[in-house]
C-alpha cells in the first residue's frame, strides 16, 4: 500500500512539473495539447483528486506568463471550472476514446458559451472569441489523442 502511494506521489509531482512548465511553451495549441493531456493521463493513473488540483495550476502560470492576457484573467476561474469538467467526464464515462470525446466536447461547450457571455458583457474581445473557440475543442481533442496513445503503452486503456 505505502508502495502505491510513493508511485502516486511520484506520478503526481511528475504531472504537476508538465503543468506547471506547458505555459511557458507560449503557444496555445501545443500548451493546450500538453495539459489536456496530462489531465487525462492523471485521472487514469492517480485519480479523479489529482485531476482536480491539476486542474487549478495552468491558468494562473499562463495568466503570469503571458500566455494569457492580463485583460483576460476574469475568465481564469471559468477555465479552471472547464478543466475540472474535463477531468470529472472522462473519469466517469468508462469507455476512454468516448471518454475523451465527450470530455472534450463538455470543455469546450461550456468554454465557448462562458466566453461568449465574457465578450459579450465584460471583456468585449475579438482574442477571447478565438482563444476559447475552436481551439479548446481542438486542444482537448489533441491532448486527448496523445493521452490515448500514452495509456496505451502503459495498458491502461479500456
Amino acid at each position: 500500500m505505502i508502495a502505491i502511494a510513493k508511485t502516486n506521489i511520484h506520478y503526481l509531482t511528475l504531472f504537476f512539473a508538465v503543468v506547471l512548465f506547458a505555459p511557458l511553451i507560449g503557444n496555445q495549441l501545443i500548451t493546450g495539447t500538453i495539459v489536456n493531456a496530462t489531465l487525462f493521463v492523471a485521472v487514469a493513473t492517480i485519480g479523479l483528486r489529482a485531476g482536480f488540483v491539476l486542474s487549478i495550476i495552468p491558468s494562473i502560470i499562463a495568466v503570469v506568463t503571458g500566455l494569457l492576457p492580463i485583460i483576460l484573467a476574469p475568465i481564469i476561474p471559468y477555465i479552471i471550472v472547464s478543466n475540472i469538467i474535463l477531468v470529472v467526464v472522462f473519469d466517469k464515462i468508462k469507455n476512454k476514446v468516448f471518454g475523451i470525446l465527450l470530455a472534450s466536447l463538455s470543455k469546450f461547450t461550456f468554454l465557448f458559451i462562458i466566453s461568449h457571455f465574457v465578450v459579450t458583457f465584460l471583456v468585449k474581445s475579438d482574442l477571447l472569441s478565438i482563444m476559447f473557440g475552436w481551439t479548446q475543442l481542438l486542444t482537448a481533442i489533441m491532448g486527448g489523442c496523445l493521452a490515448y496513445i500514452i495509456l496505451d503503452l502503459k495498458g491502461r486503456i479500456c
